[in-house]
């Protein structure tokens, strides 16, 4: 808790810093809490910030290629960790996502993690500033037929029939892509539908009791408000009482951690939440009755 409360001290000066435009000594303080725990995305957002401001591409490269090794390292070990710990509530939210299916309720499309891929694009930014090499574009998508069909010939003159058939092969080939893509789009739709994410958040308190009951009516309306909207499955108090767990669905991590961040606890830095994703690809049977 002390070790906690510490390094809320350290972010708070930090900002206190940025406030008053001395980037570089809130960069210092950002850097070494970031180095010491990769996976504070507070602190590893702000310094990117502040990086970007300074053009201090090297050390922004540094911290975004961390980022992107701490995220690849620790994902699935934590994932399969907390499942290993936790088989009952894996259970539950397996469970639900069942309950969820037989209702006819589809809301929940898993899909990959945009704060990561946002991670990578900045980082093939930051790269080509760095070594001065123009990023590779993206190739521009293909004509449809009827235009690319269109071939304006001087009169008298037909095209040979040797570029006609390169064109024609270049139709085809954009087509067969497009088919492909199509295709490995529907495959991925398919097994999302069979193995879909949950969330589980975990809220950790950082302050006493007395101030966490002093803000709880706030928190029930928060948590009502997000039941209404069918994010969150269930949710309760940890045992002993240091905190609580919400199990949730979205379509994504990065909808999960915008909610999170409404939370009057987090908002207000009364505790701390940290996201778990996991797969769901088993469920028990008496859901219903075990909640009851």
């Amino acid at each position: 808790m002390e070790a906690t409360r510490t390094i809320n001290e350290q972010i708070a000066s930090a900002r206190n810093l940025e406030k008053n435009g001395q980037l570089s000594g809130a960069a210092v303080i950002y850097q070494r809490i970031f180095d010491k725990d990769p996976n504070n995305q507070q602190v590893m957002s702000r310094l990117l910030v502040i990086y970007r401001k300074l053009k201090g591409y090297p050390k922004e490269l540094a911290v975004l290629n961390k980022a992107i090794e701490h995220y690849q390292q620790t994902r699935k070990t934590a994932q399969d960790k907390w499942i290993q710990s936790n088989p009952a509530a894996a259970r539950a939210g397996r469970s639900i996502l069942k309950q969820l299916e037989k209702s006819g309720d589809t809301a929940m499309v898993p899909g990959a993690t945009p704060t990561v891929e946002r991670w990578v694009k900045r980082k093939e930014f930051v790269t080509a500033r760095i070594t001065g090499k123009k990023r590779k574009k993206r190739p521009k998508p293909e004509k449809s037929k009827t235009t690319a069909s269109v071939h304006i010939t001087k009169p008298g003159k037909q095209p040979k029939k040797k570029e006609v058939d390169k064109r024609q092969q270049a139709r085809e080939s954009a087509a067969m892509a497009r088919k492909t893509a199509a295709q490995e789009r529907r495959e991925l739709a398919a097994r999302s539908a069979l193995h879909p994410s949950l969330f589980v958040i975990i809220l950790r308190y950082l302050v006493a009791l007395e101030k966490i009951d002093a803000v709880m009516k706030q928190h029930m309306a928060f948590l009502d408000k997000h039941y209404a909207n069918k994010d969150f499955l269930v949710s309760g108090r940890q045992v002993p009482r240091t905190g609580g767990i919400i199990i949730a669905r979205a379509k994504d991590r990065n909808t999960v951690e915008k909610i999170v961040q409404q939370d009057p606890f987090v908002k207000r830095r009364l505790a701390s939440a940290d996201i778990i994703e996991f797969t769901a690809s088993q469920h028990g049977k008496d859901l219903q009755a075990w909640i009851k």
